[in-house]
């Protein structure tokens, strides 16, 4: 019997006694220090973070939160699996994170964890801590469509959508999705509903079988949600953030280009008439020609890497550009691992968590020349520094910013970063302001 919770707008109010399952306090956190980054705007107190497995995994993982402000905060969460629920609260202390492993609390799959806090000034990431590591944003806010590319069920490929509902009122969902296999309208997921403060698990390699290149579009009709998909390829598991809607930009600022990788670009394309797309790729102290394809209606791919006209040198960013709007996602190979990765968030403000440590690498990149303004804190002292960037030119942020853990980037341009961990962990920077 699933747990019952008063609910207010804006937040989830959560009533300890109403729900199944004991109250923990304490164990498994891990909390850092870190800095105060001046996310006063960040007003949210709720944060909804989509989605782990437990035991042995690869999707297994931790949520960690960053309270940024000056401020200790207060959480109150629940953990759940869409059946069963359980309460527990932590505390972080002002300027820093705090880790959670779900599976620790409810040990099962498709785990989402609702966070209400005493207050503003906090974000979160969800991350996968096995294999090649992934990670998507937690959200204060939901949202009345969703997409997502270059999932598969082909070989004994598991591909699941998790979708969350931020309201005390149902949800109402149409899911249409494209594949290798064609169109296809799922019965089951047409008209869903998305039970008031609960969650929905869709099951998309039970209803495309053996397919490649599966592509979902969620359309609400009802209310928001909050979603994210799970792929997962034997020993591989990937988190994919999807996208709010199909664009015409997207952004991948940190690509491996060695040897040893394989990439491809999933492309949804929702029209049914054929776009061109444009892949400008940069690497510092090269020129390279952008690649030009012309996709289908429907699901498809196109190759990377390798590609003669990009060398092997270390990372690359990717700026694609399309005549229509389409959803995208990179498939990278490496031997035997397997990852998927969506678009970097794109913001006038960025921030930085750190839930992995100090990266190998790291990239930001910018659609506009102009000021970029790194914030961070370390040992009490305040930095700040500003630095001039090129539109479409991926730079390296200032290495007292990276070893400082966690920070933020403001800049009266869009800009979107990434990093890398061993070529095979990726990390971005969340939208301060979603």
């Amino acid at each position: 019997m699933r747990g019952r919770f008063a609910t207010a707008v804006g937040c989830v109010l959560i009533v300890a006694s109403a729900v199944i399952g004991p109250v923990f306090r304490g164990p498994n956190v891990v909390t850092q220090s870190s800095l105060h980054g001046n996310l006063s705007y960040v007003e949210s107190n709720t944060l909804l973070c989509p989605a782990l497995d437990a035991g042995s995994s690869p999707l297994n993982g931790v949520v960690t939160m960053w309270n940024s402000s000056s401020s200790d905060r207060h959480v109150t969460g629940i953990v759940s699996n869409g059946l069963d629920d359980v309460t527990a609260e932590w505390d972080i202390p002002a300027g820093t994170s705090l880790s959670i492993n779900p599976a620790t609390y409810l040990p099962k799959t498709n785990l989402t964890v609702r966070a209400t806090i005493n207050g503003g000034g906090v974000v979160g990431l969800v991350r996968t801590t096995t294999g090649p590591t992934s990670s998507v944003p937690c959200r204060s806010v939901g949202t009345t469509s969703w997409n997502v590319a270059g999932l598969s069920s082909k070989d004994g490929a598991v591909s699941r959508i998790v979708v969350m509902n931020p309201s005390a009122t149902p949800a109402v969902i149409n899911v249409s999705m494209w594949s290798s296999t064609g169109y296809s309208l799922p019965a089951p997921y047409q008209g869903l509903v998305v039970p008031p403060v609960g969650q929905v698990t869709l099951n998309l390699s039970n209803v495309v079988v053996e397919a490649t290149d599966i592509s979902a579009d969620i359309t609400v009709l009802r209310g928001r949600i909050v979603a994210t998909a799970l792929q997962l390829e034997g020993s591989n598991g990937s988190l994919v953030r999807g996208a709010d809607a199909p664009a015409t930009t997207q952004w991948y600022p940190a690509v491996p280009t060695d040897t040893l990788e394989n990439v491809s670009l999933a492309v949804m394309n929702p029209s049914s008439v054929a776009t061109d797309i444009r892949v400008a790729v940069d690497i510092p102290g090269f020129d390279i020609a952008p690649l030009r394809f012309t996709v289908p209606g429907g699901a498809s791919r196109v190759a990377v890497v390798p590609n003669s006209r990009i060398p092997s040198s270390g990372l690359a960013s990717l700026k694609v550009t399309s005549r229509t709007p389409i959803v995208t996602a990179l498939a990278m190979a490496r031997g035997r691992l397997h990852r998927i990765q969506s678009p970097a968030p794109l913001s006038t403000e960025l921030v930085w968590v750190g839930s992995a440590g100090i990266p190998d690498a790291m990239r930001l990149v910018a659609d506009a020349a102009g000021s970029v303004t790194f914030h961070s804190q370390r040992h009490g002292v305040v930095r700040t520094r500003t630095v001039e960037v090129t539109a479409g030119q991926a730079i390296t942020p200032p290495q007292s910013w990276i070893q400082a853990g966690r920070g933020t980037i403001t800049s009266a341009s869009n800009m979107s970063l990434a990093a890398v961990f061993s070529n095979t962990a990726f990390e971005v920077g969340l939208d301060a302001r979603q």
